[in-house]
């Protein structure tokens, strides 16, 4: 049993409401009260969208933050490595599978960069995002998470925040909300705290499009030492002919319409949900063939930081 809540196994999962009481209780609902901070325009954040992952080591220098948002129905899960100090961070829609993705890139890292990699880590486990939506979709992912957790017989889970939930839920109107969309995380003092953020590059129109390419697996968009200086990349991927046909259709339904057939959550999605939608639809129609257009020769799409412009820009954009 390997899962460890206010210093205790777990012996077995029966609820998220025995799981989540105590100590643990008390850190989140105190995080659910904080308000968000805005991550502004210009600031050095690996921002990661639906299914993208990054993981950092405890010495990066080369951004100051990771973070996402828009999370309705989906989580935030941060985890930190107890020995090596190391971070891994995903937004994820599904459950644990994606969650061994990211600790499998967590061991890789630390493996190529440290001594320090033991067989049965212990890690701690911040969540955020989820909230009690009327088909309980958030809490099945989070049963998938602690299940899993308690069987995994090799890493010593620890977790340290849930807000999800009804400690993330909020009535208005009499409709049920999140009350914190997004996380972030400071690098590299580690603080976590919740977020809005002002820039969702670079590329969100591209990264989006991935959901519907039939890829598995998660977007590892950012890796500490993968490159230097750092870079983001996104590898080159195609689109399912279906959905390049309906593409333009897309495009021509009502706000109502499109929240209702590309939301789990469609009365609490934020303003921007279905512009955001659009815009990758308009993108696939654009661009019907994307390993010609988007990933020229098979390329894939790497990204540095400028501080002129103040966000992450195209290497080699001639090329592409």
């Amino acid at each position: 049993m390997v899962l460890i809540v206010d210093d205790k196994r777990v012996e077995a999962f029966t609820s998220i409401d025995d799981l989540v009481t105590g100590n643990l209780r008390k850190v989140s609902r105190g995080f659910s009260s904080t308000a968000a901070v805005t991550v502004g325009r210009g600031e050095k954040c690996v921002y990661l969208g639906q299914q993208d992952m990054a993981v950092i080591s405890k010495d990066d220098t080369e951004i100051d933050f990771v973070g996402s948002e828009d999370a309705t129905t989906c989580h935030i899960v941060i985890l930190r490595n107890q020995i090596s100090g190391s971070y891994g961070f995903i937004h994820l829609d599904s459950g644990f599978e994606q969650l061994g993705e990211l600790f499998s890139a967590m061991k890789e890292m630390d493996g190529q960069s440290s001594d320090i990699c033991p067989d049965a880590p212990d890690i701690d486990v911040h969540i955020i995002g989820g909230f009690s939506d009327d088909q309980d979709l958030s809490q099945e992912i989070s049963e998938d998470i602690f299940r899993n957790m308690i069987k995994w017989s090799t890493i010593r889970f620890h977790l340290k925040l849930y807000c999800s939930l009804d400690i993330n839920t909020v009535v208005k109107d009499g409709i049920v909300w999140p009350k914190h969309y997004g996380a972030g995380l400071r690098i590299p003092s580690g603080e976590i705290f919740p977020a809005k953020f002002a820039n969702h590059g670079p590329d969100k129109d591209i990264r989006s499009l991935r959901m519907y390419s039939g890829e598995k697996g998660v977007l590892l968009l950012y890796r500490s030492g993968r490159s230097s200086p750092a870079r983001l990349c996104i590898p080159p991927f195609t689109y399912r002919t279906a959905r390049r046909d309906q593409a333009a259709i897309w495009l021509t339904v009502p706000d109502e319409y499109m929240l209702s057939k590309c939301s789990t959550s469609p009365l609490v999605e934020p303003p921007h949900f279905c512009e955001d939608t659009r815009n990758s639809f308009r993108r696939m129609i654009s661009d019907p063939d994307p390993l010609k257009t988007i990933f020229k020769d098979g390329r894939s799409r790497e990204y540095e930081w400028s501080d002129v412009a103040g966000e992450w820009c195209l290497v080699n954009p001639e090329l592409f």
